[in-house]
């Protein structure tokens, strides 16, 4: 799980992972335990950086990443993502009345 991906993946104040990320996890491991019965399964939680999170899961040292890595064709190489689960957008605020169609519209723009 990553440390400081909020709302996905963070340590509350008592040092405990949670978040988005990490419940959807848990649900995972609960239909996991059924399906196997392996009603004893234990999480242990192990805090990963970006960097490390797919390096860890080729190598088997983690199971699964509790986080927010986005799903990449190069990554998809090295392994497997489930259903997205969350998509995000970017938008670009101008001033009222300025008309901005395509990235050459911001040449010589009168604003800061």
């Amino acid at each position: 799980m990553r440390e400081a991906a909020r709302p996905f993946s963070y340590l509350n104040e008592q040092k405990q992972p949670v978040g988005y990320s990490v419940d959807l996890c848990l649900a995972a491991v609960e239909e996991i335990k059924r399906s196997l019965k392996l009603p004893e399964l234990k999480v242990a939680y192990k805090v990963v950086a970006g960097a490390e999170r797919i390096p860890k899961l080729e190598s088997g040292e983690i199971d699964l990443e509790c986080g927010s890595t986005t799903n990449t064709k190069a990554r998809q190489e090295k392994v497997a993502f489930s259903y997205t689960i969350f998509v995000a957008g970017i938008r670009v605020l101008v001033p009222k009345g300025v008309k901005v169609e395509s990235v050459k519209d911001w040449a010589g723009c009168p604003w800061p």
